[in-house]
């Protein structure tokens, strides 16, 4: 059943968020285009050419803001039309657990954020290989000295233990933004019977200020605490901190995404009331 809902789901989104994507392609070339005419103008003014290297640039950075932003719309919007809108009268007499409907929303969030991430990443390489930055990049990476045998092997496994943690890392933060919006948006619908959409609004964007705020008071002390243990740690302890490091971030992570499930799991099985 899992799978039919989540079908549903994703057949639904992607309906309107294909457009985005198709989309930001082209914006990438003009963006890329615009920013090496942008250097060029720099160093031979030319006031035309800048302001329409500057205009294709920030359409470029539009682009790309409006995966985000679509994101967010398309899976709150989704999640509310079929939970708490007439819609969800039908959908909670399905013979299905709510713990089933809420697992198939935060999949289709994730194959969401996925499908985006790699968008975003096609994107950045056309942008790149436009705008002659990767041609600097590539010049400098050249006059680098090669490494060894030994320093290969080991900065491979330094960076495949990276790359697996950052992939873990967005999964789980994936989960938690998406949790977090659907919080919001339940809540609202539980405190009010009308303008449920007004209130999930006004509650997501005051509960990600503070996210936002406590997430930026982390890095920051995070950023102290490292530095400072770092200063007192013998070198050749420095790879396990680090490994310390990622795994209290990423254990941090796993503990948000599941209370935020929890959280909404506990709202749309005890306290949602259609009636």
């Amino acid at each position: 059943m899992l799978r039919k809902i989540l079908k549903y789901d994703l057949k639904y989104v992607f309906k309107y968020w294909w457009i985005l994507a198709v989309t930001s392609v082209p914006l990438s070339v003009v963006g890329g285009i615009s920013f090496n005419n942008m250097i060029s103008a720099a160093e031979n003014p030319n006031v035309i050419l800048m302001l329409l290297s500057f205009l294709g640039f920030m359409a470029f950075t539009l682009g790309i803001s409006a995966i985000a932003i679509g994101n967010e719309f398309f899976i709150g919007e989704r999640f509310y039309r079929n939970f708490f809108s007439d819609e969800g009268y039908l959908t909670f007499t399905l013979p299905v657990k709510r713990s089933t409907l809420l697992n198939s929303k935060i999949l289709m969030a994730l194959i969401v954020h996925s499908c985006s991430l790699v968008v975003l990443t096609i994107d950045s390489i056309i942008f790149f290989a436009l705008s002659g930055v990767a041609g600097e990049l590539l010049s400098i990476f050249n006059t680098m000295q090669p490494p060894t045998a030994d320093e290969f092997f080991g900065i491979t496994i330094i960076i495949s233990i990276l790359v697996v943690c950052y992939i873990i890392w967005a999964i789980l933060s994936s989960i938690s933004s998406s949790l977090l919006l659907m919080c919001c948006i339940t809540f609202a619908s539980v405190i009010t019977k009308k303008n449920k959409v007004l209130a999930a609004v006004g509650i997501y964007y005051l509960v990600s200020m503070i996210y936002a705020f406590v997430l930026e008071f982390a890095i920051y002390f995070g950023s102290f605490g490292y530095i400072f243990l770092m200063a007192r740690t013998p070198e050749t302890l420095m790879p396990i901190s680090l490994l310390l490091i990622i795994f209290v971030v990423l254990g941090t992570s796993a503990a948000v995404a599941l209370g935020l499930y929890c959280l909404e799991y506990w709202m749309l099985n005890k306290k949602l009331n259609l009636a």
